[in-house]
């Protein structure tokens, strides 16, 4: 069983509210997209995405609705796939992108290309933007870490 958020008993898990938020964020943000093509023709696929993306509505409505939902399909993942969920955008969503826009009623237009998520039960959410982008752990966030050194501590009295 996929760990719980404290109270929720029956809701979402952490990793995976952690993954639908993720992908809702970026659906909500209309970040460029990157495919890695640094040629012409990388390029003009790039300008009509973007004119795509301009031209195509996302409402914080249906951003909400896809992120409840896919956050509950991640926890179907993870229940079935031995603890493992991988969701991931080539050009296109894979399918349970996909049918976590279509059943909140979200027409997304163009999806951040070349983009993963990676999901373990129980343990940690890591994700990758764009082509050649860096994994990088989004759950469980880290506390930021500290930046003052000891004989600073010494002069505010820890």
């Amino acid at each position: 069983m996929a760990e719980r958020i404290e109270g929720g008993g029956s809701g979402p898990s952490e990793q995976a509210l952690a993954a639908a938020r993720w992908w809702a964020e970026k659906l909500g943000s209309k970040a460029p997209p990157d495919n890695g093509d640094r040629s012409p023709q990388g390029g003009m696929a790039k300008f009509l995405a973007v004119m795509v993306q301009q031209r195509t509505e996302v409402g914080a409505d249906a951003l909400a609705r896809f992120e409840s939902i896919l956050a509950a399909k991640v926890d179907e993942l993870l229940e079935s796939g031995g603890g493992h969920a991988s969701l991931s955008v080539d050009y296109d969503p894979d399918r349970t992108l996909s049918d976590a826009a279509r059943e909140a009623g979200l027409d997304v237009g163009v999806w951040p290309w070349k983009s993963s998520v990676s999901v373990y039960m129980g343990g940690e959410v890591k994700a990758r933007y764009g082509y050649g982008g860096e994994w990088v752990r989004i759950f469980p966030v880290d506390p930021p870490a500290r930046t003052d050194a000891p004989e600073e501590q010494a002069k505010v009295g820890f």
